[in-house]
């Protein structure tokens, strides 16, 4: 497997002095917890050095059939649109259609007019982000749908299914729609009155932090969920691409429970165990107190994205 074979990795001074990342998001000493874990604190984050998509987390329950700790993922619209002519087509219309490619058909909203979409936790939970006329995809929701008031600025409309209640809710830049339960529980931790920094579990906010910015993510917790041997030491995990010229970075940080079990040679056997690394080079791994990160580049023409299936999975 090319780069995989030869990959290398390093580890820093867990003892490092507390540094800044350059965005006001401390890192070394200032981002340890209490329990000397690593993960980053509530005190610690940035909201707005996060990906967006967190801002949307708050703990619920794994709805019936879904894999638990499928967490959230992003995808920047933009980004892939300006990818689109190194791309092979199979993978552009893969991306294009990523976290519902109907939004004409569902809300009479062109495509052209969403940025970011994000999947959230919950019961089919989707966000868009972008630019909507809440009065015209009232209009077009119509029946059976009713509006049934509004939160943190959102226009709410809801409908009654046979599996239970769904949920739209749209200003002038967002757009979501999901289960109403799990869809009101993303509204409150995005604009209260819940705090999510301080809801949802640290390791979840350590994996986010480190692929902020990326263009395409996701960020899994309980990744040791059902897991024997080694992996079961990883609490959080993050997979994420980002489109730089004519390559694409992927960026897998490993978030360990604690900083003396977080083990470089654990994460290259994840490298070795799943295929689609075949095309990546440069591939390295490295270790920073509790976090263990794979990075690598691939031309962005063989780009598709075929280490560990799809992001979440």
């Amino acid at each position: 497997m090319v780069g995989v074979a030869g990959c290398g990795s390093s580890e820093r001074d867990e003892d490092t002095s507390e540094t800044d990342r350059g965005d006001g998001t401390p890192t070394g000493d200032a981002a340890t917890s209490t329990d000397g874990s690593d993960a980053a604190t509530a005190a610690d984050l940035n909201r707005g050095s996060l990906p967006a998509g967190a801002l949307w987390l708050a703990p619920v329950r794994d709805p019936p059939g879904f894999a638990p700790g499928r967490y959230f993922r992003q995808v920047s619209v933009g980004s892939v649109a300006a990818a689109e002519s190194s791309l092979h087509p199979a993978v552009f219309d893969e991306l294009s259609g990523e976290l519902w490619d109907r939004p004409e058909r569902l809300f009479g909203v062109s495509s052209d007019a969403i940025d970011v979409k994000y999947q959230v936790p919950g019961e089919n939970v989707r966000v868009f982000e972008g630019s909507f006329d809440p009065d015209a995809v009232g209009e077009y929701l119509g029946r059976p749908y009713e509006e049934v008031g509004e939160r943190g600025g959102l226009r709410l409309f809801a409908r009654d299914l046979r599996r239970g209640e769904r949920l739209v809710a749209v200003d002038d830049r967002y757009l979501l729609a999901g289960g109403r339960e799990d869809a009101t529980t993303a509204i409150r931790a995005r604009f209260g009155p819940d705090e999510p920094l301080a809801l949802v579990d640290e390791h979840v906010w350590t994996a986010a932090n480190e692929v902020r910015g990326a263009d395409l993510l996701s960020v899994t917790d309980r990744y040791n969920e059902g897991r024997r041997g080694p992996l079961s030491d990883v609490a959080a995990r993050a997979i994420a691409w980002s489109f730089e010229g004519d390559r694409v970075r992927l960026r897998a940080p490993f978030v360990f429970f604690e900083r003396g079990i977080a083990d470089p040679d654990v994460v290259r056997a994840w490298t070795d165990e799943f295929g689609g690394l075949q095309t990546y080079e440069d591939l390295s791994i490295e270790r920073d107190g509790a976090v263990v990160t794979v990075d690598a580049t691939t031309p962005v023409e063989l780009f598709d994205r075929g280490v560990s299936g799809r992001p979440g999975e």
